[in-house]
């Protein structure tokens, strides 16, 4: 993901980021994984489930807290956009570190030998069905979810008075994008609330799930 130094932020390449667990071969694999290999992925699957996600969400929270949106448009937080950027830098790079787990266990899923079939309880919480559900949850809340949030927080600082002295500006697109990355912002969050409640299933009851 890609931040311009103004604090814009595309999504150049973004769509390319996304593993496609139906039909998307180039994470397939040519021979089974060793245990520590396996033991390794679950150990990121722990920092996923009780700190990435925990973190993310955090920081959105600490997003908005920073730029004090009630304030609006009686004040503008220009004083507190260099801080709020480094808010935003982060979040992409947990983003990252999002993108980077479900591309290393989309072999998983992708596996042409089929070998989960014969050690699919050694895999543990990466079992295939859980690897599956994980992998569509976690895109699901990238790509639109937080993808749209940085796109609303890119629309908010530019309908921003480029100086704080102007009394002249376009005050309801302010409040429209205001109000979009609030929605955005709370749509993201409970999006994330809803993955770490399903890490918590059991394996018994994603199957059912999914039937």
């Amino acid at each position: 993901m890609d931040v311009w130094v103004d604090g814009t932020w595309t999504p150049k390449d973004a769509h390319k980021q996304i593993v496609w667990v139906d039909d998307n071969q180039r994470y397939a694999r040519g021979e089974a994984w060793s245990i520590g290999k396996i033991d390794n992925l679950n150990a990121l699957l722990l920092q996923m489930q009780n700190l990435v996600l925990t973190s993310l969400q955090q920081q959105l929270g600490n997003l908005l807290e920073l730029l004090d949106l009630k304030g609006l448009p009686a004040k503008f937080p220009k004083k507190k956009l260099a801080d709020a950027l480094e808010i935003v830098f982060r979040l992409i790079h947990t983003v990252d570190r999002m993108t980077h787990f479900v591309q290393s266990i989309a072999p998983i899923v992708m596996d042409p030998l089929h070998s989960y079939k014969k050690n699919d309880r050694d895999y543990g919480g990466l079992k295939v069905y859980r690897s599956t559900r994980l992998i569509s949850n976690l895109n699901d809340l990238i790509h639109p979810l937080v993808q749209t949030l940085l796109n609303h927080y890119t629309l908010f600082i530019r309908a921003l008075p480029k100086n704080h002295q102007i009394s002249h500006f376009d005050e309801g697109k302010l409040m429209f994008h205001s109000r979009n990355l609030v929605h955005a912002t709370a749509k993201t969050s409970k999006a994330i609330d809803h993955i770490i409640k399903w890490f918590k299933k059991s394996d018994s009851s994603i199957i059912q799930d999914d039937c």
